[in-house]
C-alpha cells in the first residue's frame, strides 16, 4: 500500500483563530494563474502610477472581500491587495459580548466558496468555456501581534503592486532560460 503524503501544516497548534486580534492571510489562485487581473503600467511611467486591471473573477473577489465585514458583525478589514495571482489582507477579528466569535478559517472558507459560485454563475450565463476552479487549496495566514508588526504588513500590501516584477508569485519571474 503507497503511503500518503503528510500535508504541512501551517497554523499555529492549539491556537484559537477566533481570538480578537490582526490576522494576515494571502489566498493563491490554483495553481497560481495569473486569472485575478493584469499588471499594467505605461511604458515611461513611474512605478507608482503601476495598477491591477481586475479581471471578472478579480472584480467577484473585490466585491466579495469588501462585503466580508457585512456577514460577520465582528469583522473589519484594514488593508488588501489583489494581484494578478493572489490576494493579501489583513482582517480584524472584533466579538462583541452580543456577538460570538467567528473563525478565520470560516471566514476564508466562506469568502472562497462565494467567489467560486458567483464565478460558476457568471461562466454558466455567459457560456463561458472555462473551469471555475479559481482556488488554490488552503491559504496562509499570519497571527499579527504588535502594532509595528501591523504597521509593517500594511506597508507590505500597499507597495506590493510595485514589486510585482520582482514577486517570487510572478510566473514570469519562474520561467526557464
Amino acid at each position: 500500500m503507497q503511503k500518503l503524503k503528510t500535508r504541512k501544516l501551517n497554523r499555529f497548534k492549539n491556537y484559537n483563530y477566533s481570538t480578537n486580534g490582526y490576522y494576515f492571510v494571502t489566498i493563491c489562485s490554483n495553481d497560481r494563474q495569473d486569472i485575478f487581473g493584469n499588471f499594467t503600467n505605461n511604458v515611461g511611467a513611474p512605478l507608482a502610477c503601476a495598477r491591477i486591471e481586475l479581471s471578472k473573477i478579480g472584480q467577484i473577489i473585490n466585491n466579495q472581500w469588501n462585503d466580508i465585514p457585512n456577514q460577520y458583525d465582528n469583522v473589519e478589514i484594514i488593508e488588501y491587495v489583489i494581484m494578478p495571482n493572489h490576494i493579501h489582507g489583513i482582517i480584524k477579528l472584533g466579538a462583541t459580548a452580543r456577538v460570538a466569535p467567528t473563525g478565520l478559517g470560516k471566514i476564508i472558507g466562506t469568502f472562497k466558496s462565494k467567489c467560486s459560485t458567483k464565478y460558476l454563475r457568471y461562466i454558466k450565463n455567459n457560456d463561458i468555456g472555462t473551469s471555475a476552479d479559481i482556488w488554490q487549496r488552503n491559504y496562509y495566514d499570519h497571527v499579527i501581534r504588535t502594532d509595528s508588526s501591523l504597521k509593517q504588513i500594511c506597508e507590505y500590501i500597499r507597495t506590493n503592486l510595485f514589486t510585482w516584477s520582482t514577486d517570487t508569485k510572478n510566473p514570469e519571474n519562474n520561467k526557464s532560460t
